[in-house]
């Protein structure tokens, strides 16, 4: 509900303002001014008081202290121009014997609990006995109180602060601290409404002041009395529009305080009762929705009771409707719900209801009874569903199966080729309603045959480790078959180790058998290699440099190569014949070495001896001139042994270690030492020509600059003849001249062009023979 809410004009008598705070007073006889108040302090007669103190900050009055336990107080006088309006009164050491009570203007003045409030020392708020302050706690329990005392519409002008003791021969006491304050008639007035709704009673409210009377007035025309003076909150009953719109003025007064505050009232029209309604009757999970009409055309709000009690602001759904939507409805959401329109000024309706209902509920469920085999498993479902009359089966491995027979449907039996978890779902149905249900179900009995070996690979007899990696189902004593195919019987232990002796390649099977008689098989294969052999064929004597084949012969069944190491540094790998040749003369140890992948190399070796060659050394090439002197030519023979025979190409077949040369020509020589033989040769040539270039660069760089055909083996020469033409036959040269430089490319001192040249030449040695020579000779810069 809204109200209406104004702050109030005030109208007060004096102009003195309130004091921002009490004022404390701490004398304990005499005159004390306070806050420009005078204050007279004194001992009521027949009362004693201690000496003064402080207990949890408050004093310094002590009261109802000392032997036999005299009655104690104080008494504060004040003046009627003092206004005195308000008392506190903070007391400290309060225990189960002590009770404080307070006298103003010479009347016992009842303290309520809504004065009281617990002080700074204890966590027991005393209690009250007949308007005074009596501690109940234990006598060791010590609490206090501050006690504030709004007072009027008279002023103050004597407080008396008592102290009895309830508990003879106590010595206890209690201390307090005492403050005033004064009214200036500027308290806070406030004057607020309840929404004004046509045919609603309408509530009126103002600040409630001790004390003080109220008078009500209104400008409204169905006001004609004014049945509701006196009371500060009244009610006006049944309002009617237009006539309770008006002003509402309300006058409080507290004796020289005068309070006036207004309120403006516009009646607003009260919406219709909300007829309500909703869609369903729905499934459960499905959406609904609850929805109110009222007479609210714009602005205001529906509200909605739910069947748990709360209420909740609808949302708007269609112009004029209003509603709460039901999302997943659930059973719990069927019940009466009800409705109320709000208008923009707090005007309620009245409340419609109406009752929710669903739609007789539909529940899937299952069971799954697991039939296990080796080639394929099996399910059999059961339905357990209530309310459906057609099934859908999704058994999570593709397949499905719907209808309404409930022969057939309601209760498969599916078989599963493959081992696993799978999802199965079942889909119920009636007429109006759907739910569905899914279950995991597991059809898991491993059964795998699995092994590893140490190797992939042995030699013939070597043993070799099985390991079994097989799998089965857990708490499950399977049996296990080993088929090694050489022989040898079945193997049933779990990892065995065996010998295999002969060599092949073998596939090796293991069989593991489960407890429900399923077998699985796996196969491995293995290589058993042959020990190996090497051996090879060939000459053992030979010359150093002659050719000497080896006829090898090594098996090659798990061969990784073969290698001849010919002791000479020299090594070849993988030839079953070979030939070699041994540089130098000596024994050696050739090796062929069979090296497998599994089993030991396998080595043959044998001495090859190599016989040296003579050294022979018929000289120098040497030159003479026809017809001239002949030449000697001598052997210098180098042999390991003696018995080096010598055989010369000449046409007497020579053995002698020279020779007398009297032609050119080329001499060869033949040394032989035990079937070793070695040749030299010696060319002897004709020293009666000259050399003649083809090519000459006369660029002036000091390199080929002169054509002169006479720089190699001329030196017998004794008379010389040259002319050189050039290509249109003209003599561009001509010389005689035996230490002459030759042509210089030039004819009349002028370079000549390249090209090719023609010469002419006649020469004369020193033996009377003469040569001829006519060729070309290419010029180039």
């Amino acid at each position: 509900m809204r109200k209406i809410l104004l702050v109030a004009a005030l109208v007060c008598l004096y102009s003195n303002n309130l004091f921002a705070a009490y004022g404390q007073v701490t004398t304990t006889s005499g005159v004390q001014v306070v806050n420009g108040i005078t204050v007279t302090v004194s001992t009521p007669a027949g009362r004693t008081n201690p000496a003064p103190a402080t207990v949890c900050g408050y004093g310094p009055y002590f009261i109802g202290a000392g032997t036999g336990n005299p009655p104690g107080g104080y008494h504060y006088d004040f003046t009627p121009t003092d206004k005195v309006t308000h008392l506190r009164i903070s007391v400290g050491d309060l225990h189960r014997e002590d009770t404080i009570y307070v006298m103003i203007n010479g009347s016992f003045f009842p303290i309520t609990p809504a004065m009281v409030a617990l002080g700074a020392c204890g966590s027991t708020v005393p209690t009250l006995a007949g308007g005074k302050v009596v501690s109940t706690a234990p006598v060791s329990v010590v609490t206090s109180a501050v006690i504030t005392i709004p007072y009027g519409p008279s002023f103050i002008q004597s407080v008396e602060v008592l102290h009895d003791n309830l508990y003879t021969g106590g010595t206890g006491g209690s201390t307090y601290k005492f403050e005033f304050n004064v009214d200036s008639c500027n308290q806070p007035f406030v004057v607020t409404a309840d929404s004004a709704c046509r045919t609603r009673d309408l509530n009126l409210h103002s600040t409630v002041y001790p004390n003080t009377t109220y008078s009500w007035s209104s400008t409204a025309t169905a006001i004609t009395s004014n049945p509701f003076s006196g009371n500060a909150n009244p009610t006006i009953a049944s309002l009617t529009l237009p006539g309770h719109n008006g002003t509402y003025t309300v006058t409080a007064t507290r004796g020289a305080c005068t309070y006036t505050g207004s309120v403006v009232i516009n009646v607003d029209n009260t919406p219709i009762p909300v007829t309500m309604s909703y869609k369903g009757p729905k499934c459960r999970g499905d959406v609904d929705t609850v929805t109110g009409v009222s007479s609210l055309t714009s602005g205001g709000t529906y509200w909605f009771g739910l069947p748990d009690g709360s209420w909740v602001a609808g949302s708007a759904l269609l112009p004029g409707k209003n509603g709460v939507i039901l999302n997943n409805i659930q059973p719990a959401d069927a019940g009466v719900y009800k409705g109320v329109a709000v208008s923009t000024y707090g005007c309620p309706s009245d409340t419609g209801q109406i009752t929710v209902s669903l739609n007789p509920i539909v529940k899937a469920d299952f069971t799954a009874d697991n039939k296990l085999g080796c080639s394929s498993d099996s399910i059999q479902f059961t339905d357990g569903s209530i309310g459906n009359n057609i099934w859908y089966w999704d058994f999570g491995d593709g397949n499905t199966l719907s209808g309404t027979n409930p022969s057939i449907h309601a209760n498969p039996l599916h078989v599963y080729t493959a081992q696993g978890t799978y999802n199965v779902k079942l889909k119920i149905a009636n007429n109006r309603c759907a739910d569905s249900l899914t279950k995991v179900v597991s059809l898991t009995h491993p059964l795998t045959a699995d092994f590893s070996m140490d190797d992939d690979s042995i030699c013939q007899g070597d043993s070799i480790q099985f390991t079994n990696l097989s799998t089965f189902t857990p708490a499950t004593i399977p049996t296990y078959e080993w088929f090694f195919k050489d022989g040898s019987p079945i193997n049933t232990s779990f990892g065995p180790k065996h010998i295999f002796n002969l060599y092949g390649v073998y596939n090796i099977d293991m069989v593991i058998t489960d407890y429900m008689g399923c077998k699985r098989k796996a196969t491995k294969v293995l290589v058993v290699d042959s020990i190996g052999s090497a051996s090879f064929f060939t000459d053992t004597v030979i010359c150093a440099g002659q050719n000497i084949k080896f006829l090898g012969d090594y098996s090659t069944i798990g061969g990784t190569f073969a290698r001849w190491d010919f002791a000479d540094g020299h090594t070849i790998n993988d030839l079953f014949t070979i030939e070699h040749a041994f540089d130098k003369p000596g024994v050696f140890n050739v090796q062929l070495t069979a090296h497998y992948r599994v089993c030991p190399d396998t080595n043959y070796h044998q001495n090859i001896y190599v016989k040296p060659f003579p050294i022979v050394d018929a000289g120098p090439d040497t030159v003479m001139c026809p017809g001239g002197q002949p030449v000697m030519i001598n052997t210098n023979v180098t042999a390991a042994g003696p018995g080096v025979k010598l055989l010369w190409n000449t046409e007497t077949k020579d053995t002698t270690g020279f020779i007398i040369a009297h032609h050119p020509g080329t001499y060869a020589v033949t040394a032989n030492l035990d079937g070793c033989q070695s040749t030299d040769t010696v060319v002897v040539r004709k020293n009666c020509y000259i050399d003649i270039p083809n090519v000459f660069t006369p660029d002036g760089d000091g390199y080929n600059d002169y054509f002169l055909p006479r720089q190699l083996l001329s030196k017998n020469l004794t008379k010389f003849s040259m002319v050189i033409y050039n290509r249109w036959g003209q003599k561009v040269f001509e010389t005689t001249t035996l230490d002459g430089r030759g042509w210089d490319g030039k004819f009349n001192d002028k370079p000549q062009p390249e090209g090719v040249y023609v010469y002419t030449i006649q020469a004369s040695f020193a033996n009377n023979t003469n040569e001829n020579y006519t060729g070309n000779v290419t010029l180039i810069r």
